[in-house]
């Protein structure tokens, strides 16, 4: 608002006071010529508040009048004049677009009177890349502007183009959706001639925004899945795996979903060859899940074993997402019958199979792992006194036996309610008496022996090493043991031990230690002493060590006090002198990839210049002497209780940032000058900006990190330095690219 009125009151000067039009453009362009960032939605608002001075505003800015004006108040030849400042902006540079790539201010160009022009650009054969960077323009106005009827049969035309950027068909698809509203009869086409290979789809792209504007109502699910195939290209996440994994399931209802799963089930060998798809799958597992909710009771036994091969791999394993497995399993639980009815359907195919019970076994599959009905193991009985099949009524016997020994859908079953059955059914006689008793084969027992000899061992070297630590318990007590010592605790406070396996640090500490609350506490108390001992190692021997790739033993037991402390009293670590702290923080920051609890936050906030002279010594000797990543860089960078150390430590790491340093430094690079952007004196920030592009040495990629930050901090001076240099070779331009990615 304020820039409109402020446009509307400059707009008066100039038309009714006299004020040179010629004056106030020279106060608000820089010196390439191009309007100051900052004044661009000034400029534009003048162009539309001032009408007589429009053309010569339009050539400074067409961008910005677009995008930080309203041209929908110009007429058509000014309109045509806007295009043609786009058109030239492309010309210099096609993605002239990308620091703000908005799509919505384009409808103030779009009107009726516009459709010449409209088809004039959208005909042309041209394929430069300006021609294509205006098109998209066009494009961009069609799809959110006034809709113009007449241009349906240019943007079909545009989308059978397979010449154009993809993009721009994918949009001319769009805006021509938009126009044809309930009318499918072009998208028909379109999908038809896909089909049948006559229109290019390299991605997919196409066919997904039809599909996603077909269904159901033009596509409906008994024929959506002829559509269904492995995606063209498996590395894109487009409109197409969106709408096999989204709209398609958020749009079908009721009996959608049966006819759905009807389709899919003719469909497995196409989720087989992309079963390890997450879209694919998670279609597959939640289309099975809602079509069983919403359909199951409705259908036969038959169906509905169909349907649940949808979910399994080739060799009939479940491979669908625990949640959507859930679903069916809640489903089954709810329903014994239909659990027993669909096992019994699939057992049907077991008749004459080589293999009986690995065939049940793959029945069983079918139902998801479902809780097994109480009555299961009655249910077999039944089934194994009428089958008709011998090897299938015995598997169904050895099953009903085995409910039985399991207690698991054992309802109304008993030992002796089984020799009862069996008396009845003689020729079961000889598999009760094999499932009754067993001789148990060498390798369990071997399997026992080593079980055993294991947990002696256990237990022998669990009682050695207790025995040890309350031999030192008073030496560990009072943080004075030797650091091993000490360090073999911390490693078990930290989970570093097999033998030390828990959730919290008192958990892992209780494991090692034979749940002895004395060693425990013991240790727990060494930790915090640990923190007073007068052989602690300095800020460069720690550095030195961590150069040298190894450790001081007194390192693990010192952060683990520090851990201690800061839970229940973190002003008592403010109180530590300055040098104590500074070790800790050096051992925090060597200790794998530095943690960062509330003890730390404290000291960044209290006391920030103790970090400040740790990190800055660290981050320089580590960024000159070995390729890695230093751990507290990223915090200065992105986290709010960190902005006093970054403020402090910033520039100066910065200053010294070895010129030709490897690309392995790049993230150390990236959160350094994250951190300078926002916490440093701007100008003091921009003068080493200045002076590391003055550096001739400079690294491709280095020199890339700081065009950049020029560009943010000074846009008008660094960004048509950095055009420049980015057209200069191909590295460079992908050295620029990948740090926008």
């Amino acid at each position: 608002v304020s820039e409109y009125l402020a446009a509307r009151y400059l707009s008066r000067l100039v038309t009714h006071a006299g004020l040179p039009i010629g004056r106030v453009i020279s106060l608000m362009v820089g010196a390439d010529g191009g309007v100051v960032s900052g004044l661009r939605g000034l400029h534009a608002w003048l162009a539309v508040c001032a009408p007589l001075h429009r053309s010569v505003l339009i050539a400074n800015d067409p961008l910005g009048i677009v995008l930080y004006g309203d041209p929908s108040t110009f007429s058509v030849s000014e309109k045509v004049e806007v295009l043609a400042g786009l058109h030239t902006q492309a010309k210099e540079y096609a993605g002239f677009r990308w620091h703000q790539w908005a799509a919505l201010p384009f409808a103030s160009l779009c009107s009726p009177d516009m459709a010449v022009e409209f088809r004039r650009i959208l005909t042309d054969d041209s394929r430069s890349q300006s021609d294509q960077a205006l098109v998209d323009c066009v494009i961009d106005a069609l799809n959110h502007g006034e809709p113009i009827g007449e241009l349906e049969s240019t943007l079909l035309n545009v989308v059978r183009e397979a010449d154009r950027w993809a993009g721009i068909r994918r949009g001319a698809l769009h805006a021509y959706q938009r126009l044809a509203n309930t009318d499918a009869t072009g998208e028909l086409q379109l999908l038809q001639e896909i089909v049948d290979g006559q229109l290019d789809d390299t991605d997919d792209e196409l066919l997904g925004a039809l599909l996603e504007n077909l269904y159901p109502d033009h596509v409906g699910p008994n024929s959506i899945l002829d559509f269904l195939h492995v995606p063209k290209d498996q590395h894109l996440l487009g409109g197409y795996l969106r709408f096999w994994s989204r709209t398609l399931l958020n749009k079908t209802e009721g009996i959608g979903f049966g006819e759905l799963l009807d389709q899919l089930a003719k469909k497995r060998d196409v989720l087989e060859d992309h079963r390890r798809d997450f879209h694919l799958r998670a279609m597959a597992g939640k289309l099975l899940s809602t079509g069983i909710e919403e359909c199951g009771d409705d259908v036969a036994d038959e169906r509905l074993l169909t349907w649940l091969s949808v979910g399994l791999d080739k060799y009939d394993h479940p491979n669908i997402d625990s949640k959507h497995s859930r679903r069916i399993q809640e489903w089954f639980d709810k329903r014994p019958d239909r659990y027993k009815g669909v096992l019994g359907t699939c057992a049907k195919g077991c008749t004459g199979s080589d293999n009986v019970r690995y065939c049940l076994f793959k029945c069983l599959e079918h139902l998801y792992r479902a809780k097994c009905p109480d009555d299961l193991g009655l249910w077999f009985l039944e089934q194994s006194e009428s089958a008709k099949c011998k090897d299938l009524g015995h598997q169904y016997f050895i099953d009903a036996v085995t409910c039985l020994f399991n207690d698991s859908g054992a309802q109304g079953m008993s030992l002796e309610g089984l020799f009862e059955w069996v008396g009845d059914h003689p020729a079961y006689k000889a598999e009760l008496e094999a499932q009754l008793c067993w001789e148990i084969p060498e390798w369990r027992w071997e399997q026992a022996t080593q079980a055993r000899s294991s947990e002696e061992k256990r237990e022998k070297s669990l009682g050695e090493r207790t025995q040890f630590y309350r031999d030192h318990l008073e030496s560990i007590r009072e943080g004075i043991a030797h650091p091993r010592i000490l360090h073999e605790l911390g490693a078990a406070y930290f989970g570093h031990y097999y033998e030390a396996p828990g959730d919290s640090p008192i958990e892992r500490l209780q494991n090692f230690l034979g749940f002895e609350v004395e060693l425990v506490q013991g240790a727990l108390s060494g930790f915090r002493q640990s923190l007073l001992r007068d052989d602690l190692p300095t800020v460069k021997e720690i550095i030195d060590l961590e150069l040298d790739e190894r450790m001081h033993y007194i390192r693990l037991p010192c952060i683990a006090g520090v851990e201690e402390i800061g839970r229940s009293n973190v002003d008592q670590i403010l109180s530590l002198p300055d040098t104590t702290l500074e070790r800790l923080v050096c051992f925090n920051y060597t200790y794998l990839s530095g943690r960062e609890d509330s003890w730390l936050e404290a000291i960044a906030t209290h006391r920030p210049e103790v970090i400040a002279r740790v990190l800055e010594e660290l981050a320089i000797r580590l960024i000159r002497n070995a390729d890695t990543n230093v751990a507290g860089l990223y915090s200065i960078a992105t986290d709010q209780a960190f902005a006093n150390v970054a403020a402090q430590i910033a520039i100066p790491i910065l200053k010294r940032f070895p010129a030709r340093a490897g690309k392995g430094q790049a993230s150390n690079l990236q959160y350094l000058l994250e951190a300078a952007i926002k916490h440093s004196d701007p100008d003091s920030f921009l003068r080493l900006v200045a002076e590391k592009l003055n550096i001739r040495g400079l690294s491709v990629w280095q020199r890339a990190y700081w065009l950049a930050c020029g560009v943010v901090k000074n846009p008008e001076e660094y960004g048509p330095i950095a055009r420049s240099w980015v057209k200069q070779g191909r590295r460079r331009a992908e050295a620029m690219a990948s740090l926008l990615h």
